[in-house]
């Protein structure tokens, strides 16, 4: 299948080229798991291949995580859910005020609690933290008391928070600033790496 702009719309074709669904949109993103994003006017809405709407309802944001046969949407009233790619409900709208990304299986939430869920919608661990990042190499970035550190994914710091600055792992080193202004790197174990 593939997304075509057609004179003024766009269309889904099949290998031949034979047209099997106007999608009645000037916009809309290319298949993806079977589905398709299409802006009606400021609106969004998704539907699968044969036109047929997944979820009910127009949103203002659909955010895809196939990897996880996820989806994040936001409503009118700037709410959030989750939805799996069924169309089926994981996590309703207004539980939680703040969705960060899904990463590592797990996403940053706040609302009544604070916490990191896992991609049934389970809050898999509480935290009380000034603020949180997503996981990377296994670590996500948390900040206490002004300072920042490193939790694993049960929620404890692997990585004390001393630094006044970090930045997200990748290919398992993180850059961080001490308290003198200073970037370096440290593993995943905290050890300096260089100054």
């Amino acid at each position: 299948f593939g997304i075509i702009k057609g004179k003024q719309l766009y269309v889904l074709m099949d290998k031949t080229g034979k047209i099997v669904l106007n999608t009645k949109s000037k916009s809309c993103t290319d298949v993806s798991g079977g589905l398709i994003i299409v802006r009606k006017g400021r609106k969004l809405k998704l539907i699968n291949t044969s036109g047929k709407a997944l979820l009910s309802g127009n949103y203002l944001k659909i955010i895809e995580y196939f990897e996880y046969g996820l989806l994040k949407v936001q409503n009118s009233k700037r709410q959030w859910a989750v939805y799996n790619k069924e169309g089926e409900c994981v996590l309703p709208f207004g539980q939680y005020q703040i969705y960060a990304e899904f990463s590592e299986g797990l996403c940053y939430v706040e609302g009544k609690q604070k916490g990191y869920i896992d991609t049934f919608g389970k809050l898999k661990f509480r935290v009380d933290f000034q603020k949180a990042g997503n996981f990377n190499c296994g670590l996500a970035k948390a900040m206490v008391k002004g300072k920042w550190g490193f939790i694993d994914t049960l929620g404890k710091f692997v990585i004390p928070p001393v630094y006044a600055e970090v930045q997200d792992f990748e290919n398992n080193l993180a850059k961080v600033k001490d308290n003198q202004f200073c970037w370096f790197q440290v593993d995943q174990s905290g050890r300096k790496l260089n100054k």
